[in-house]
């Protein structure tokens, strides 16, 4: 669930996560739960569908560069980081 037009619903998602200690919020230290596996999720579809290259590339700066923006992109959507 995205909850995009609720923000203060998403916020509730990653505490009761968080809280609950669920295997997502484990895998990822409670820290931005939700908005890491939207993370993950993106970069697996972006290499399944040719974009891996994006992610991965020899001398590895522009792939670092893209790789950090979305992870800013994604992590800025919590609310608890405002």
């Amino acid at each position: 669930m995205h909850s995009r037009s609720q923000p203060t619903a998403k916020l509730r998602l990653n505490n009761v996560q968080k809280n609950a200690d669920t295997p997502l919020s484990t895998l990822y230290g409670g820290n931005s739960p939700l908005e890491r596996m939207h993370i993950f999720i993106l970069t697996q579809l972006m290499r399944r569908h040719g974009m891996g290259g994006l992610l991965v590339q020899p001398g590895g700066t522009q792939a670092s560069n893209t790789r950090s923006l979305l992870t800013e992109t994604l992590l800025v959507t919590d609310l608890r980081c405002v």
